[in-house]
């Protein structure tokens, strides 16, 4: 990604939430539909209003961290939430995306996305990051080690969040009619 070399490396850290949130829209238009004909074990079928909103919540969280990783010094907690979160946009990328390929033989939403632009910036963050001194390599370790873990209880807090805000508004607008 040698167009990014001329760029300060806080700097390339807001590539973070713009292409997560350029996956997420990809994702968010297809899930539905995607879900529902799923015959995979681990998927739970989505709404379309209930994966918006728990992708809504997920990027504001993600532009957050990134916030927070450009305002610490060098290794500071800030910098490890931020490549953190990069750490789970990047399993992200092998599971679900490519392992759900390779078993289903078929397209899932945010493939393309996540294999043109997380999987490579993943890399790069990381090799930049490192070579900078912004984090060690025990800290790429730790973070890609605890991403499936913290991945999971985001994907599945933010869904619930999003199904319980969905019922409300399905409530509310009952009760207007």
């Amino acid at each position: 990604m040698a167009f990014l070399d001329h760029l300060a490396f806080r700097q390339i850290l807001w590539v973070v939430p713009i292409l997560f949130a350029l996956h997420n829209l990809e994702e968010a238009s297809l899930m539905e539909k995607w879900s529902k004909k799923s015959s995979l074990l681990f998927h739970v079928t989505v709404s379309t209003p209930q994966f918006a909103i728990a992708v809504a919540v997920l990027t504001v969280l993600v532009f957050a961290a990134t916030w927070l990783g450009r305002l610490g010094p060098k290794q500071s907690v800030g910098m490890y939430v931020t490549t953190g979160v990069q750490a789970i946009i990047f399993i992200n990328v092998i599971f679900p995306h490519i392992a759900v390929t390779v078993r289903s033989r078929s397209y899932n939403p945010g493939l393309l996305t996540a294999v043109i632009f997380n999987l490579p910036f993943s890399v790069y963050l990381y090799q930049r990051a490192v070579a900078e001194g912004y984090i060690t390599t025990l800290g790429v370790i730790v973070t890609l080690a605890i991403a499936p873990f913290a991945m999971i209880v985001l994907i599945a807090s933010s869904l619930r969040l999003g199904e319980i805000i969905c019922r409300h508004l399905q409530r509310t607008n009952a009760g207007q009619v």
